[in-house]
């Protein structure tokens, strides 16, 4: 089994996790639990293979959070992740960047 890496989120990307549930809480609750749970299982992905996420510019990468059209960016280094967005994929792409 392979070993979990640890996950540091920053500030900003916590944030944005909360801020998406919250929004998917208002029309329904179901919705904001389903997506949670894409979330988590997002980054138990992270966590078990750091390397499985799309490159997207710059040292970082991307994996999707399934169901959604929201993608996770993170940054690998020295065995641990630094997720640095939970971002949506139709709004301001790279907005993120200014994180690294």
């Amino acid at each position: 089994m392979p070993r979990r890496t640890r996950l540091e989120w920053s500030e900003e990307a916590r944030a944005e996790a909360a801020a998406a549930i919250a929004w998917y809480a208002y029309d329904s609750r179901g919705v904001a639990d389903r997506f949670l749970t894409a979330l988590d299982a997002a980054m138990g992905t992270l966590a078990q293979f750091p390397a499985s996420g799309v490159a997207s510019g710059e040292g970082t990468r991307a994996i999707p959070v399934a169901g959604f059209p929201y993608r996770i960016h993170y940054r690998e280094h020295s065995g641990r992740v630094r997720i640095l967005a939970v971002a949506h994929t139709s709004r301001m792409p790279g907005y993120w960047k200014n994180r690294l």
